[in-house]
């Protein structure tokens, strides 16, 4: 959120110089619930589109295959994004970024419900193709921003808290927005039904723009807890009342490019890739092999899907349960219990496979909600003298999110190995790589350790 002006010489140091005011703190409690509202709203704005856009398509007599980039263009957009607004989070102000991607989004969803009457059928695929790269760049915005308030407002022991908060919204989302969805396709039809969405995204973004800043409350403390997260306030303040990072500065922190070429922290971030694989890959091709090998219905098929998401939502608060003393251990098993649970939905057993789709929703949650403040961490380990701790939290958010979106990327381009080799052994192919990356995550994470102890 944007931090009100500082009452030593007007500045506002934590959105220019990387650290928050003495005398403001943090309602926890409060932005908690904002941040989970956010990520609530635009996960349902963005689940909303896969279940109706493709049965409009097909109305109008648009070929299936003209669906994947389409899609795939949503997740490039999404994977693009990050890197490139992180880099200025901090001066543009979180709750801006958010409050304009906001009505970004709505804009492009109502360019959406309005494409199809507006163009020719030959064009509908390019224009909605564009549309979907543009909508995936302001969704990421908006969730690099919500990631990067969850793990900088708050102190490093409670960064797994504000990680289950946002983790129970985008689960939150994910169950109500096929659900909305398909319930305003059939009562108003595509087009009314995206225009009372877009309608919704504007409002909740001027709603988002006024009210999230009374998250940051006035108190009389001289050091809370937020400033003690990065450097000596007072000592900054005394000698510059407005104090700003000039280009010396920035460039002494390392870029996107030097984080991805620490191998610990390249290996550290792919897990969120592949641990997003394993649901994005049984995207396209759980719902036909479910129809085919066992005769599930529709209403039976929506159940499964759901199933991971209704128990999602309380597996990221339990989450906060499990010990914090070894996160590396936790995320390793987390990791290695994904790959069980893709092997587990190839089984030929019904109850078997649906057990797999559950415990997806349960077993990776560590990861989901441990993995970012993790890799805060080891990025300090890595880049001990950078300037600005806020800024390499920002830019660890870019990259993070990054790879979550290329985890989308990599199952669609997994999912349709499934016709040439067969469900089961595509499961078993998914499995391997997941495991793959549970034993590199593990190995050099401890190298690392070994390392850090030695120096």
């Amino acid at each position: 959120v944007d931090a009100p002006t500082a009452t030593k010489g007007g500045a506002n140091p934590f959105f220019e110089g990387g650290v928050i005011v003495s005398g403001w703190t943090v309602d926890l409690m409060t932005l908690h619930y904002s941040l989970a509202f956010i990520a609530f709203i635009v996960n349902t704005g963005y689940s909303v589109i896969p279940p109706v856009l493709p049965l409009e398509l097909d109305r109008i007599g648009i070929a299936n295959p003209c669906l994947t980039p389409i899609f795939l263009a949503f997740s490039v957009g999404a994977s693009v994004a990050p890197t490139m607004i992180s880099k200025h989070l901090a001066a543009l102000g979180p709750r801006s970024v958010m409050s304009a991607s906001l009505l970004g989004m709505a804009t492009m969803i109502w360019c959406i419900a309005h494409a199809l009457t507006l163009f020719q059928e030959s064009a509908i695929v390019g224009v909605l193709t564009v549309l979907q790269l543009a909508n995936g760049m302001f969704f990421a915005s908006i969730t690099t921003s919500y990631y990067s308030l969850a793990t900088t407002l708050v102190d490093d022991s409670k960064k797994n808290s504000a990680m289950s908060w946002i983790e129970s919204g985008v689960g939150l989302g994910y169950i109500v927005g096929p659900m909305l969805g398909s319930f305003l396709y059939d009562e108003v039809g595509f087009k009314s039904a995206y225009t009372l969405l877009a309608v919704g995204l504007a409002a909740i973004a001027l709603i988002n723009w006024r009210c999230l800043a009374a998250n940051l409350v006035a108190a009389p403390l001289a050091r809370t807890v937020v400033d003690a997260q990065y450097v000596d306030v007072e000592s900054q303040l005394d000698d510059a009342s407005n104090r700003t990072f000039d280009d010396e500065q920035m460039s002494r922190e390392p870029g996107m490019v030097s984080l991805a070429s620490d191998l610990t922290l390249l290996v550290a971030v792919s897990s969120i890739t592949w641990v997003n694989t394993s649901w994005s890959f049984l995207e396209p091709i759980l719902a036909k092999h479910l129809e085919q090998a066992f005769g599930l219905g529709n209403m039976q098929i929506g159940l499964v899907f759901s199933s991971s998401n209704f128990i999602y939502v309380p597996a990221v608060f339990l989450v906060q349960s499990l010990p914090q003393t070894n996160r590396h251990r936790t995320l390793t098993m987390s990791i290695l219990m994904t790959a069980v649970c893709a092997i587990l939905v190839g089984s030929k057993s019904l109850a078997i496979s649906i057990l797999g789709v559950v415990l997806i929703g349960v077993l990776p949650t560590p990861v989901w909600v441990m993995l970012l403040p993790y890799l805060q961490d080891e990025a300090l380990k890595a880049f001990p003298s950078v300037a600005s701790r806020r800024r390499l939290n920002d830019r660890v958010v870019g990259l993070y999110n990054s790879f979550m979106t290329l985890g989308s990327l990599v199952g669609y381009s997994l999912g349709p190995i499934c016709g040439k080799v067969g469900f089961a052994a595509t499961t078993k192919i998914v499995a391997l790589l997941i495991s793959g990356q549970a034993i590199l995550f593990h190995f050099l994470g401890n190298a690392n350790k070994v390392k850090c102890n030695n120096a």
